[in-house]
């Protein structure tokens, strides 16, 4: 129950006892301050007994995971290791922290990659847009402003001094 042994002192949760209950009105009992209390309070005043575990030394794990340098700076945004975080919650799972974690390195290199594809792939596509289909928008643009030539140099070919 949330309340206080007297009017000095701040509310705190007491551990008590449900005697009695009529509507929204329930009667505990309570031992704070080595005497006995009896209250009449409303629900929102109560709250269930914490049926967890107590936490003790060896409740939490912690081990370390090397990263290459290659995957530090990608490594660094703590959103790509929640579902790593989520997997390595138990001691069984610690103990297989190394075949886990190669997986989870393997993973994010793998995004890193995909995402480059991805740039290269967008880059393309707005290349292709600026010339058109059959180079239609470069003609368009060719005729209106008088261009004698326009010359695309590729990401392959040898880039040769311009002639004005």
């Amino acid at each position: 129950v949330y309340s206080r042994a007297n009017d000095q002192e701040p509310c705190g949760w007491w551990l008590a006892k449900v005697r009695m209950m009529k509507g929204e009105f329930y009667v505990i009992e309570y031992a704070a301050c080595d005497a006995t209390y009896n209250e009449i309070v409303t629900f929102e005043r109560l709250r269930p007994v914490n049926q967890n575990k107590t936490v003790k030394k060896n409740t939490f794990f912690k081990c370390t995971v090397d990263v290459p340098e290659d995957l530090r700076e990608a490594c660094a945004n703590e959103n790509a290791h929640k579902d790593f975080k989520k997997a390595s919650a138990s001691e069984a799972t610690v103990k297989r922290v190394n075949i886990l974690s190669d997986m989870h390195l393997r993973s994010i290199r793998t995004k890193l990659m995909l995402m480059s594809r991805n740039e290269e792939a967008t880059k393309h596509l707005e290349v292709r847009k600026v010339i058109g289909k059959n180079g239609k928008v470069i003609q368009e643009i060719v005729d209106k402003s008088g261009v004698v030539r326009v010359r695309i140099e590729g990401d392959n070919e040898n880039k040769l001094p311009r002639e004005d």
